[in-house]
């Protein structure tokens, strides 16, 4: 009976220091406008222009560290929504051991091709988040909307709808940025620049996977930060 009480209180003890050595480095996003917090509905004047953004969200997923080419860690069920009318963004946590070597940090804007192969899914992905084609069978990866006064449309409206995972249409990016074991990063995304000399220069509605959705997919920059 004391082994079996030894052997509990070591388990015990080892268990303690294993979640001790575990640590969580956080992943945040976040958006401006000349070089402020972006808030939602909220009217931005350029020059002859105002614009207005009434929408924004993006899916980023399949979070993976590599130290050199070798994988050291996936998350499991690695599929988050970012939505512009969060103010303070989504924190995702990296659940991994204190003592993991990894220099690179990898992961999709979009939603990987297998998975929507699969058919619809839940939580982040659940259809009824707004971020998903019906009629297309695929999910939107990105989704910009709002206002804007020098638009041809009749209610001034702009619409981005950026998708598709097939060739010749694939917007699915892989992205990979050096990172040191431990820090917290942020990712951001300058939407004015985006907006104004990216998107509304050639285009006020992409609606479905096309040329053009593919070109406004690699025209969608993070900048990173570290915390």
């Amino acid at each position: 009976m004391r082994y079996c009480l030894f052997f509990v209180a070591v388990m015990m003890v080892f268990r303690n220091v294993d979640a001790q050595n575990q640590r969580s480095p956080s992943i945040r996003f976040s958006h401006f406008w000349n070089n402020e917090q972006l808030f939602l509905d909220r009217p931005y004047s350029t020059g002859s222009d105002t614009i207005t953004i009434s929408k924004l969200k993006y899916y980023v997923s399949n979070f993976q560290l590599f130290k050199g080419q070798k994988l050291v860690w996936s998350e499991p069920n690695s599929y988050h929504l970012i939505d512009g009318s969060n103010k303070s963004g989504p924190e995702i946590k990296l659940n991994i051991s204190d003592t993991m070597k990894y220099d690179h940090l990898v992961f999709i804007f979009g939603v990987d091709s297998l998975t929507q192969s699969g058919g619809v899914k839940g939580g982040d992905l659940d259809p009824t988040r707004g971020m998903y084609w019906s009629w297309q069978s695929g999910y939107i990866h990105f989704k910009l909307e709002g206002t804007c006064t020098t638009c041809h449309a009749t209610d001034k409206e702009f619409q981005f709808h950026i998708g598709g995972y097939t060739y010749p249409f694939n917007t699915i990016r892989r992205l990979s940025w050096p990172v040191s074991p431990g820090e917290n990063i942020e990712f951001s995304i300058d939407i004015e620049e985006l907006l104004t000399k990216k998107l509304l220069p050639s285009a006020f509605h992409i609606m479905s996977p096309s040329v053009k959705a593919v070109a406004a997919s690699h025209s969608i920059h993070f900048l990173k930060t570290e915390k």
